[in-house]
């Protein structure tokens, strides 16, 4: 093996293609490797793990080679070919949503909120501190909005941190959707006054006294469907999200803290145990998500997620402990 370079095994395990995949784009000229020895193996160089991981999210969204090969070509134009097919997939989705559904949503049919767009631009805003990002994961890139009885529910997760928050508004029936998460705070960008959330079976449409967008149904994990916290358990003694950021600001520099919340007990953070270990810049993103005055309890143990939990009942978080023994 070459020093400090990667196989076409261990570039597919960190990618996502298959080594055939990988011999394919080499092939094609789309994504050589950087030198083959007398025996014909492939070696690339750890910086094409990312290149690698792009053409992976490609083929899975079904670019063709002509799209995937501008999206890695060193000095091409491979954002704004990325964005142009995004924009065609979008255009696409718009079609077939038409096609399914014909008629536009009308006042009084489907299911309906109406809140104020501050109120749900930040709201949104909040939300994507927990969404995912990684190419490798879409699904994760997308945001869960419903409608209850209560008011319009927003959800996202990167799969190690999951935030539900609860909107107040006027709502009429039930149902909920997948979105692109990135899109609706570009549509609510420029609403003002009330906003009019239409949920179809397809798509969201969000609606002011000027504007009217509509976003096409995408992916979403489907697991955190059944991720609920149990109220029922005995939980921490009341904390406030200041004074856990506080804790966690005081061993600067840790990569890594210990977090403790016996029932009833006063939560406590170190740099080592007793308590459960988690990740010190996720857990701080998360709680930054929540005013720092926002009055909570924390409920979890073993290897399910940390809740953090407001007494108002306007949020949901969760964050994953790391498994020691995984390491």
């Amino acid at each position: 093996m070459r020093q400090g370079m990667l196989g076409v095994g261990a570039l597919a395990e960190a990618s996502g293609l298959t080594p055939s995949a990988l011999r394919f784009y080499d092939a094609k000229g789309v994504l050589r490797p950087d030198h083959v020895d007398d025996a014909g193996r492939r070696w690339y160089t750890a910086d094409r793990v990312a290149a690698a991981r792009v053409v992976a999210a490609l083929r899975q969204a079904r670019a063709p080679l002509d799209v995937i090969r501008a999206a890695v070509e060193p000095g091409g134009a491979g954002a704004s070919v990325v964005v142009e097919y995004v924009r065609e997939l979008e255009r696409h989705a718009l079609a077939l949503q038409r096609a399914v559904e014909p008629a536009a949503p009308t006042e009084g049919r489907g299911t309906t909120a109406s809140l104020s767009a501050a109120d749900l631009r930040d709201g949104l805003t909040a939300v994507t501190a927990t969404m995912g990002r990684d190419p490798l994961h879409p699904s994760t890139h997308g945001m869960r909005v419903a409608v209850d009885g209560a008011g319009v529910i927003l959800e996202t997760t990167d799969r190690h941190r999951l935030m539900r928050r609860r909107l107040r508004a006027h709502v009429s029936g039930a149902r909920a959707v997948a979105i692109d998460g990135q899109q609706a705070l570009g549509a609510i960008a420029a609403m003002s006054g009330e906003v009019r959330l239409t949920i179809g079976a397809h798509a969201l449409t969000l609606t002011d006294s000027s504007h009217s967008r509509t976003l096409a149904a995408s992916e979403f994990p489907a697991a955190t469907e059944g991720l609920r916290p149990d109220r029922s358990l005995p939980a921490s003694a009341p904390v406030q999200v200041g004074e856990l950021l506080d804790g966690i600001s005081k061993h600067k520099g840790a990569d890594r803290i210990w977090l403790d919340a016996p029932p009833g007990a006063f939560p406590t953070i170190g740099r080592t145990g007793p308590g459960r270990v988690f990740s010190a810049r996720l857990l701080s993103e998360a709680l930054w998500t929540l005013p720092r005055g926002t009055t909570c309890v924390l409920l979890g143990s073993g290897h399910g997620p940390l809740w953090v939990l407001p007494l108002s009942r306007s949020a949901e978080l969760a964050v994953m402990p790391i498994r020691l023994d995984d390491e």
